[in-house]
């Protein structure tokens, strides 16, 4: 009798330990993810993989990515060199306006009795071996264009401001790449520390299971199905890491930085409110002020501009000319040193694809004008959805708080019976497996939130 005491405190001793511990965790838990560190493994490029970009060494705040992105994002370097393009278009066409000035020189040798010509509307005669050296210069300026020139100012400028419009846009879809990737990034740590926390569980029921087993209180299937849950949670352990990976890649592309870069996140996944104006004027706002509507309504100004630059073909084209030669040997008389004026004016009277060309126009202005319409429409679509997703998500995030808090209380209270022997191992893992479920779906419902604002800033094309 006193040997089956001593047993049964002895197995007492064995049982009560690991429990306490297994408490002591949890409680730790119960005070959130803040208090367990991340495990970060990356795997790392060399870096200078690809040659001109940016090395960085550093963490980085989601505010911080964006402003990498916006100095060194590959897409709005591109949409950069087109507005350079454009604005040297402008400018070509703003030249039009004034003198073309150009100089020419002419040397030849022609011997005896030779019909020579001189100039495009000039022959001489040459009797004997002559050298000849023409120098000439020769301005010219429209003087009437009816307006096609300054229709192609006009279009040249509508032309600038698009691609000026088309660069804010390649903004606007650069800041989505970055939060998404941020983002994601954010998701992959959280749900790392959930896992990482479930495997901690685990190991100490292990331990209780392996120490019932030596003892004979305990079934070797009961420790079975905790090292397969081990080698579960440790298989979800090693896919977050890889998610963590491919997170930072397209973080790094977005931002235009070397692949190799060693980069670490220094925010949290939290749900932070939405600070922003309210719906209707978020539409509002959006509908005159996106950077896509921007483009639109440049292309209908373009093709107002357009409208006139055919038009003005029905009218006549002036333009004033001086040419002043200098020739010697100045012989004969008539092709000595002189300097000559004119004004030349033509008017088609019979071009039939005039009229092709302004219906053409006339049918362009009328699809940028539609296409503005629609795209008004499609952006107040998009706002509107992306708050409507803004508003469940945030529900979405009080009712997975209220998840965590009513699992967190039914491990303790299964724990406490697993202490006392009032309750078996299956039920501290179901209810352990519950509160893991629970905080992974906090994790998305905040990442689902967090996005839905990004979407919402990608909507109003806000960077």
């Amino acid at each position: 009798m006193r040997r089956f005491q001593l047993l049964s405190l002895l197995f007492s001793l064995l049982i009560l330990f690991p429990v306490k511990a297994l408490g002591e965790e949890n409680s730790t838990e119960q005070t959130g993810h803040d208090n367990q560190p991340v495990e970060h493994v990356e795997i790392h490029l060399p870096q200078k993989l690809l040659p001109g970009l940016p090395a960085v060494d550093a963490s980085l705040t989601m505010e911080e990515a964006l402003s990498l992105g916006l100095q060194n994002n590959l897409n709005l370097q591109v949409a950069g060199a087109e507005t350079e393009i454009r604005r040297a278009l402008l400018k070509e066409a703003r030249g039009k306006r004034w003198p073309v000035l150009s100089v020419g020189s002419l040397t030849f040798l022609r011997g005896g009795n030779n019909l020579t010509l001189m100039t495009p509307d000039i022959m001489m005669n040459t009797v004997d071996s002559t050298l000849f050296q023409d120098l000439n210069a020769t301005g010219k300026i429209p003087l009437f264009t009816g307006g096609q020139i300054r229709g192609s100012i006009r279009a040249a400028r509508f032309n600038l401001a698009e691609a000026q419009a088309t660069l804010k846009q390649a903004a606007v879809e650069m800041a989505y790449q970055v939060r998404e990737a941020y983002l994601k990034a954010l998701l992959a740590q959280s749900e790392h520390l959930t896992h990482q926390q479930h495997l901690i569980v685990q190991q100490e029921l292990l331990r209780i299971a392996e120490a019932r087993y030596r003892v004979g209180r305990g079934l070797r299937a009961d420790v079975l199905r905790i090292q397969t849950e081990l080698a579960n949670a440790q298989q979800m352990l090693n896919e977050e890491h890889n998610r963590l990976n491919q997170a930072l890649y397209d973080l790094k592309a977005a931002m235009g930085i070397d692949l190799g870069s060693n980069v670490s996140l220094t925010e949290t996944l939290t749900a932070t409110p939405w600070a922003g104006s309210p719906l209707p004027t978020l539409v509002q706002s959006a509908v005159a002020e996106h950077p896509r509507v921007q483009e639109a309504q440049q292309r209908v100004l373009a093709a107002e501009a357009q409208i006139k630059i055919v038009r003005a073909t029905y009218l006549p084209q002036v333009y004033g000319q001086v040419t002043g030669n200098l020739r010697f040997p100045d012989r004969p008389i008539q092709m000595g040193n002189g300097v000559i004026g004119m004004v030349t004016a033509s008017l088609p009277v019979f071009d039939r694809t005039r009229d092709a060309r302004l219906q053409q126009t006339h049918a362009s202005l009328k699809r940028a004008q539609q296409e503005l319409k629609v795209l008004q429409l499609d952006i107040g679509k998009e706002i509107a959805k992306a708050w409507s997703e803004l508003e469940f998500s945030r529900q979405n995030v009080a009712l997975a708080e209220s998840a965590i808090a009513q699992a967190q209380e039914d491990l303790r209270l299964i724990q406490r019976r697993f202490a006392v022997g009032r309750a078996i191992n299956v039920e501290v893992q179901d209810a352990a497996l519950t509160l893991r479920e629970a905080r992974l779906n906090q994790s998305r419902a905040v990442f689902n939130y967090e996005m839905a604002k990004a979407k919402l800033f990608q909507a109003v094309g806000k960077v």
